[in-house]
């Protein structure tokens, strides 16, 4: 399957140690999640309020406790609503190295052949929940020797999803790639061209969908209809230009899309709950 452009391009961690840590809350850049995928795993831990995760056509609801397993290969994006968390990603690859008799404990999760529990309730595994906890005290901390403790953190957190049957065989490939061949071919253009006036018939044609029937094929896989994903689109990347590239407020909206400033500051604040002004003065 062609997932394109919503393949996550910035690298995580380094080349000799490919692990990312990110603690988020609502004044991150990065607090909403947006749409896309990687090769590598990515655990979240949620501490407070509400995290809605969406992993490709499924949906769980996060709060404080609560940690979700993000499989390889999987389309993902979050709604944090008075959220805090932390998330780690990574090359499953860095705990298998050559000849290794445990990479096939390891490999068939990267190989997308088995997968891994993808939503784990606060006291549902309180062992993987410690492995988790432990793994990310140490990326924050970064004690003395940190690399060593966090691959001591991550093959038993692997131990431990295997000895709680945590780990099966994914049998929902075919069926997925086959479903999202249409969506990831419709979100590439969308991508490409977001800054321009889209509708519904041009969306309809690039998808080779009805208009109805695209309508509640988007949703069912994005939770927003068409229009709303790509107005949620341009926000983001108004928002990503008025923090980086000092974007005015009206140079920010035309830039991406909007071509009215009020709608677009409507539109700002029913996604990210201030105004353009306010979140550009870091409000």
């Amino acid at each position: 399957m062609k997932y394109s452009q919503f393949i996550e391009k910035e690298p995580h961690g380094t080349s000799d140690f490919p692990i990312e840590f990110y603690r988020l809350d609502r004044h991150h850049l990065r607090y909403e999640m947006s749409l896309h995928w990687h090769p590598e795993m990515e655990l979240i831990r949620v501490y407070d309020g509400r995290f809605e995760l969406h992993l490709n056509k499924q949906s769980y609801t996060l709060t404080a406790g609560d940690v979700a397993i993000v499989n390889p290969g999987t389309l993902h994006r979050g709604e944090p609503t008075d959220c805090r968390y932390d998330c780690s990603v990574f090359k499953t690859d860095m705990l298998c190295p050559s000849g290794s008799t445990v990479s096939r404990y390891i490999k068939p999760i990267a190989g997308q052949t088995h997968a891994v529990r993808e939503y784990l309730p606060s006291g549902s595994a309180p062992e993987v929940l410690g492995c988790v906890d432990r793994l990310f005290s140490t990326l924050a901390d970064r004690p003395p020797q940190y690399e060593l403790s966090v691959y001591a953190a991550l093959y038993e957190l692997f131990f431990t999803l295997h000895r709680c049957g945590l780990v099966g065989k994914n049998d929902s490939n075919h069926v997925r790639d086959k479903q999202l061949t249409h969506l990831t071919r419709l979100l590439e253009w969308i991508d490409e061209n977001y800054t321009q006036k889209i509708t519904l018939a041009s969306l309809s044609k690039i998808s080779g969908l009805n208009e109805k029937y695209l309508c509640r094929f988007f949703k069912e896989y994005t939770s927003h209809t068409p229009i709303d994903y790509i107005n949620r689109l341009r926000v983001e990347k108004a928002a990503d230009d008025m923090l980086s590239r000092h974007f005015s407020v009206t140079e920010a909206a035309f830039a991406n899309g909007f071509n009215d400033s009020a709608y677009f500051s409507k539109i700002f604040r029913q996604i990210k709950g201030v105004s353009p002004s306010e979140f550009r003065k870091g409000v």
